[in-house]
């Protein structure tokens, strides 16, 4: 399976709930840690086609190959 194709399945899969999320390379290092009201509108926005507003947030996304999440209170 392709790694756009697992990407867009995990995000297929995230619920609208609070939570938090891990952005992880092909390695399965942690890139990035973050927190969010809703995780399928939080996570889904750094995959909108948009141009990001910092060089960082675009490198990163270049290298996300998996996501973990977990469902929390908000």
């Amino acid at each position: 399976m392709s790694d756009k194709l697992r990407i867009r399945e995990r995000l297929d899969c995230l619920p609208n709930k609070p939570g938090v999320y891990l952005l992880k390379d092909r390695k399965g290092k942690v890139l990035y840690i973050g927190k969010a009201l809703s995780l399928r509108k939080r996570v889904r926005s750094y995959f909108s086609g948009k141009t990001h507003s910092s060089p960082r947030i675009s490198s990163l996304v270049n290298e996300i190959e998996d996501i973990e999440w977990m469902i929390t209170d908000s």
